[in-house]
């Protein structure tokens, strides 16, 4: 009882001056919802959904005991949002992809029992109350606890990743040490350090099947076998595959089997250029934000970066941009399956000015050097999904008024230009689901140009994901390929290495082709040859 009551005093201690939305309750981070209503485990799921959250995950016993405090009055078993795929809590995940449950449970002593059920609930009365035990997802009823995020009074933008107590922000663009962690700091984070295995699980999904081979994670080696983070969090886990001082001091993430193996970490120079991670805690309330296409710098101290669409300016527009002294460099980013057009729609440069325009970050020479004025209408196109644009200036005129307004947007094949895609099942840009970054259950893939005839040289990757311990379940609806060289390939994990599921081509009806993961991610493959085309196929996928 003495422990039970500290730790309820402890959970009124911690809780945060966060605000929960209307009809959530506050434990320490955390905003829930007991709802009463029995039901299967399904239908709790997609109530909390509805809600705006998922069931609850738990990851220590404040938060454990904070649930049955606020489930006080409440008989009837509590689903949580825990999933099991074999009998050992080291293989039942979260829902909301917060890792598994093998750092902290509360099961029954002799629990999980997957052969009873691969749920989980939380018992509130007798001598269990509080513990967790099996149950079977469909025959039984019960009530529920939903979790959903604090209302952010300072709209940090956590955005749609987040693990643990954190929140995760991946650029696709390259930078290095220095400039990565300006691009960081400007949102409240640093370059991401890591303190678990599941964390390193998670950071290493980010960019889905679009994954560079490395990216730039917070650690730095300050001499012999001593480590530290950026962030200065302490250097608690490690997963260090290649240490050399040759190679830099600096350390990079692998995303994929190479000089080390996947999720491992190797030395990189600081000054070479990568894709970077940036984190904070979630509990941070940022004032600062990432520079948004409206800025206008009296001087240029560092890269801008601006993504997706909008407009940018001059140094101290709408005056003139008299006494820059540094050169300006801004860095356009669109979406994977676009290139970046920009134009100028006010434009006046003194004579010793001039704007240069790269395809990507690592060029050096620009395609398109612009002087003195420019006509409104012209619209000028990057052959990546990146530019760089660089204005040069001496910065001595004066007496007149020098200064320049941008706009840039996506260009997609076909001409059009407008917002970048959101990345749903399916895309409205990209609706085969062919290449894109990841598609979470449930949804829809289909070939290129389904029902119409896919085209020669096809090389498609669709990654499947579905939240925590959940499984994906693919249900081909139509399949109709060269049976000899057209070939659907089905993997069971998120790389080209994971194991086989089956092979698919040539003609089957509806449903005559499932197959189900182990894991919470999928990879499907499709190739055609130069010759012999067909319909292609059709299949759904979903969460089991």
């Amino acid at each position: 009882m003495l422990r039970y009551l500290v730790l309820l005093l402890i959970s009124q201690l911690v809780q945060g001056d966060f605000q929960c939305p209307p009809g959530f309750t506050a434990i320490t981070s955390k905003c829930i919802q007991v709802i009463t209503v029995n039901s299967p485990h399904s239908a709790a799921v997609s109530k909390c959904s509805d809600l705006g959250g998922k069931l609850v995950s738990i990851h220590n016993a404040i938060d454990n005991n904070g649930v049955i405090n606020a489930a006080n009055g409440v008989t009837n078993p509590l689903w949580i949002g825990l999933k099991c795929a074999a009998s050992q809590a080291s293989s039942c995940f979260w829902d909301d992809n917060t890792g598994s449950a093998g750092t902290y449970n509360n099961f029954v002593k002799g629990w999980p029992m997957t052969d009873i059920g691969s749920c989980v609930y939380m018992s509130v009365t007798g001598k269990n109350a509080g513990q967790w035990l099996s149950g079977d997802c469909d025959a039984m009823i019960l009530s529920y606890v939903c979790e959903t995020n604090p209302i952010d009074p300072g709209n940090t933008g956590c955005g749609d990743y987040q693990f643990g107590d954190k929140c995760y922000f991946p650029y696709a663009y390259e930078l290095d040490e220095t400039d990565s962690r300006v691009v960081c700091q400007q949102t409240c984070a640093d370059l991401v350090s890591i303190h678990s295995m599941d964390e390193n699980k998670y950071i290493n999904t980010l960019f889905g099947a679009n994954s560079p081979a490395y990216i730039r994670i917070g650690a730095a080696n300050v001499g012999g076998n001593t480590y530290v983070w950026f962030d200065g969090t302490p250097f608690d886990f490690s997963n260090i595959g290649l240490s050399n001082a040759q190679l830099g001091s600096c350390m990079s993430m692998s995303m994929q089997n190479d000089l080390v193996k996947q999720g491992q970490w190797i030395s990189s120079h600081c000054e070479t250029t990568l894709p970077f991670v940036c984190s904070r805690r979630k509990s941070v309330i940022c004032t600062a934000t990432t520079p948004v296409p409206t800025q206008t710098p009296l001087q240029c101290t560092s890269p801008f970066i601006y993504e997706g669409n909008g407009t940018f300016f001059s140094p101290g527009y709408p005056n003139t941009y008299e006494g820059q002294a540094n050169t300006c460099n801004y860095i356009l980013y669109v979406p994977s399956m676009a290139t970046v057009a920009v134009n100028f729609p006010i434009f006046n440069l003194d004579a010793t000015s001039r704007v240069d325009l790269y395809n990507q970050i690592e060029d050096t020479k620009p395609f398109i050097t612009l002087y003195g004025t420019v006509n409104p209408k012209l619209w000028f196109n990057s052959t990546t999904n990146t530019m760089r644009m660089v204005f040069r200036t001496s910065g001595d005129q004066a007496g007149q008024i020098f200064r320049w307004q941008a706009k840039f947007q996506p260009s997609y094949p076909g001409g059009f230009t407008g917002l970048p895609p959101v990345t749903v099942t399916p895309d409205p840009y990209n609706p085969s689901g062919c290449n894109a970054t990841a598609l979470y259950a449930p949804g829809t893939i289909t070939s290129q140009n389904y029902p119409n005839l896919y085209p020669n040289y096809s090389e498609c990757r669709y990654l499947l994901s579905t939240a925590g311990g959940y499984r994906v379940h693919l249900n081909f609806q139509n399949v109709d390929t060269e049976q000899c060289c057209d070939i659907i390939v089905v993997r069971d994990g998120p790389n080209l290495s994971s194991r086989e599921l089956g092979r698919v081509s040539g003609h089957y009806p509806p449903n005559a082709q499932q197959f189900t993961s182990t894991s919470n991610q999928m990879l499907v493959t499709f190739s055609s040859d130069s010759a012999g085309q067909a319909t292609g196929f059709s299949a759904n996928f979903e969460a089991v």
